[in-house]
């Protein structure tokens, strides 16, 4: 049908709207994602019906307003008779065996497709509808104008806030707004309104300048309180388009997101849009349905209480509830205390999840999470029929963990829990790194990824897609195991009366083991985890072709890239394993142990004997030459002890190893180097130049390294007016960055050329007048050779 225009048809949408939000009470659970949308779309139709009377459109904006009219009836009816069509899902519905039997199969043809495609169109509706309620309160005419005209195409829109979005996500990826909407749904109404009636926060707004500072003890609820006020910013401040308001949540879990460049171009992006949808946010913050949820300390409290058995029971436990930072650690006891005193299987089931999100190495979706939960050893498939339901997973875990319903994030409910479970995890979850290590491991070795690597990019991309747990164990097993198996072989060497849990410890141990032996085993499995681990996933805004990734990698290269000694060694008992064996690119798995800093595995591959240290990668580094560039000190001492080892190999530029520790600025390195030993045997050639004609020396006065150059020279093994390809000598380079002690000792050297010319015809004289170095220019000038 078509609406037409006017007031009487927005009121029956409207009341259709209600109706539709009403519904969703009793809608089944998979149907609740679209409640929200449901809700923000009765909210601004409220707001339009009550502004409509105060206003005489001109008629370009009533045939502006009528095809959305349309388009949100269409999509109400629609989503009114998906929820009719799946009424069976719900559990309440009925408890005949026929219906049991409908909602099982309807589950298993369910797909939530349908629901998020529901969801964008009501979410593209609202929007446009906020830009029209925008337009009538709004003061500036050609704005109103601009904003409004372009609703006669919505395609037109469409494109226009993708350009939008394309833009600020350049600026910065993340978006606040999912954790203000998160925030603000938990308050009841009135939370907060004391801070925002007090006369410190009334000071703040009304004097230019100020800065609003509120400390708190964790917990207290500071950051419920800073999203109220920011609400209370955006809704006052909506219209005015003076006042930029712009705000950041800061992450625990996102230390390396949230560095201050991050932080400044999210800044920089918030006050870049005033064109997103600010009303529209402050709308759904105010009418939204209050899906309230108490501070941290108060609902961990509240759940404590669940079961008490009368009101003198609930009192008791009051009295003896603790206050101040101590009371979180009780109250996580308390919680803990819970979820062990569970049947067993929502024990097993609590323990479980919180083990995979205490000890993720990134946040984890909901999907991933019930990927995870669903998977058990020896499994060669995901059992559809395993997997948990969300719902169940968070109430068996005691209110320890949220779902961030806007990112589909699960977490712990704050960052005091992750600090509990740091200092407590031996105790709570003594085996979680070895139950996460099998899990991962049984999840790459399913059936359906034994066709190995993906040839084509969609096909690589459909994988990740519909194997939701499948990127993050490709990625992670290894950081896994290596966490894993050195934690147990610890717990090995310890009294077995005192090791707590120890046969449980033991068995999984074994258990994660040969799960990963297992595992390595499989080729096309491994070289299909590789992929996922290697290939690219993004670049300047594009994805990639996903085979640029390294091929040809063994078992034992990823046993060395994850530093898996006790792997390694496992390895090691074949006869089949070529130690040398080279990736695509040309490295060895020595290579990649020196490259991560695994020491024990690097003297475990020389141990052997059957490695050559001198094998360079296709980009021509060695393995001696990529430690020095790393700074790993330990690896460096350690190969000079292999006759072997190459100490002047150099890399794809020429330089060597004592080049390298002296860019890198570690002495340490460079004294090892310059050993007498090395020098007078000729193992280490101090005076080497790279492809560009620089010395070890050339890189000491350039960097500033002065102590290196002392001893460079010290050596009598180097020539200090040795001129690189562009004529610059040692002497050229310490006048360009003004450094008057390594000039005084390269002087105190004699043999230096104080008007050597480079290609440019520059003395070092030249050079330093040129850069300002006042001091250098009096001091050759001291010298009265000078010119």
């Amino acid at each position: 049908m078509s609406f037409g225009f006017g007031g009487s048809n927005v009121i029956t949408l409207l009341e259709r709207a209600n109706k539709l939000r009403d519904r969703f009470a009793d809608a089944p659970r998979q149907l609740r994602a679209v409640s929200s949308e449901v809700s923000s779309l009765a909210s601004v139709l409220a707001n339009i019906k009550d502004l409509l009377p105060q206003h005489d459109l001109p008629e370009w904006q009533k045939k502006a307003l009528v095809p959305i009219l349309d388009e949100c009836d269409n999509v109400v009816l629609d989503v009114g008779k998906m929820v009719d069509e799946n009424a069976c899902l719900d559990p309440s519905s009925s408890k005949s065996s026929a219906d049991k039997a409908r909602r099982a199969w309807k589950r298993l043809t369910w797909d939530p497709k349908d629901v998020q495609q529901l969801r964008l169109r009501m979410a593209s509706n609202v929007t446009f509808l906020n830009a029209f309620l925008g337009s009538l309160t709004r003061k500036v005419a050609v704005a109103t104008k601009d904003t409004v005209d372009g609703l006669h195409t919505r395609q037109d829109v469409r494109e226009r806030r993708e350009q939008y979005a394309q833009i600020l996500d350049w600026l910065a990826s993340t978006d606040y707004t999912f954790q203000q909407h998160d925030h603000l749904r938990r308050q009841q109404p009135g939370t907060g309104q004391w801070l925002l009636n007090s006369s410190m926060v009334r000071t703040w707004l009304g004097t230019p300048g100020k800065t609003l500072f509120c400390p708190g003890i964790p917990g207290a609820g500071k950051t419920i309180l800073t999203s109220i006020v920011v609400g209370h910013l955006l809704d006052k401040y909506q219209e005015n388009p003076t006042v930029g308001i712009a705000y950041v949540y800061c992450n625990f879990r996102q230390q390396d997101e949230q560095r201050l460049d991050d932080l400044l171009s999210n800044i920089l992006k918030q006050l870049s849009s005033p064109l997103m949808p600010d009303a529209l946010e402050a709308l759904y913050d105010k009418h939204n349905p209050k899906r309230t949820r108490p501070f941290l300390l108060a609902q961990l409290y509240i759940d404590s209480l669940v079961g008490k058995k009368s009101p003198r029971a609930v009192r008791v436990a009051l009295q003896k509830l603790q206050r101040g930072v101590e009371a979180y650690d009780h109250a996580y006891h308390e919680a803990m205390s819970r979820v062990e005193g569970r049947l067993g299987d929502q024990e097993e089931l609590a323990k479980q999840a919180l083990s995979w999100i205490v000890f993720e190495k990134r946040p984890l979706s909901t999907r991933e999470l019930q990927h995870a939960l669903a998977t058990e050893l020896g499994d060669s498939h995901l059992r559809e029929d395993n997997l948990p339901e969300l719902e169940d997973v968070v109430s068996v875990c005691a209110g320890l963990v949220a779902v961030d319903e806007e990112s589909g994030i699960i977490r712990l409910v704050h960052y005091t829990t992750q600090e509990y479970f740091q200092r407590t995890h031996e105790h709570w979850f003594p085996t979680a790194e070895q139950y996460i290590t099998t899990i991962c491991v049984t999840y790459l070795s399913f059936r359906s990824f034994e066709s190995g690597p993906c040839q084509a990019p969609y096909s690589f991309e459909e994988r990740l897609q519909l194997s939701h747990l499948y990127e993050y164990a490709a990625s992670h097993w290894g950081h896994h195991a290596s966490d894993a198996l050195s934690t147990t072989q610890e717990v090995d060497g310890t009294n077995e009366e005192k090791a707590p849990n120890f046969p449980e410890r033991t068995a999984k141990f074994d258990e994660a083991y040969r799960a990963v032996m297992d595992f390595l085993g499989r080729k096309a499995n491994l070289e299909a985890a590789i992929q996922a681990l290697f290939a690219p996933k993004v670049s300047r805004g594009l994805p990639l072709y996903r085979n640029d990734y390294p091929k040809q990698m063994t078992a034992h290269h990823l046993a060395a890239y994850f530093g898996l000694g006790l792997v390694a060694k496992g390895l090691l008992a074949s006869d089949k394993v070529r130690l040398d064996a080279r990736d695509s690119r040309g490295r060895t798995p020595l290579y990649l142990a020196v490259d991560k800093g695994h020491e024990a595995i690097v003297r475990q591959l020389l141990d052997t004997g059957r490695v050559d240290p001198n094998i360079r990668s296709d980009t021509g580094w060695a393995p001696l030459s990529r430690a020095a560039f790393n700074n790993h000190e330990a690896i460096v001492r350690h190969l000079p002890s292999t006759s072997e080892a190459d100490l002047d190999i150099k890399d794809g530029c020429g330089r060597t190893v004592l080049h390298q520790a002296i860019v890198r600025g570690n002495e340490a390195i460079a004294q090892l180097f310059l050993a007498p030993h090395l020098l007078d045997t000729g193992r280490v050639n101090p005076d080497a130049k790279s492809v560009y004609g620089r010395t070890p020396l050339h890189a000491a006065a350039y960097n500033g390294r002065e102590a290196m150059v002392r001893r460079l020279l010290e050596t009598g093994k180097v020539d200090p007016d040795v001129k690189n390809l562009g004529g610059a000598t040692p002497l050229h380079d310490a006048a360009t960055i003004g450094d008057v002690a390594i000039i005084r000792h390269l002087l105190d050297a004699g043999k230096v050329g104080l008007n050597a010319e480079d290609c440019r015809g520059q003395t070092p004289l030249d050079v330093a007048s040129k850069n300002g170095h006042e001091a250098v220019v009096r001091q050759l000038l001291a010298t009265g050779k000078a010119k």
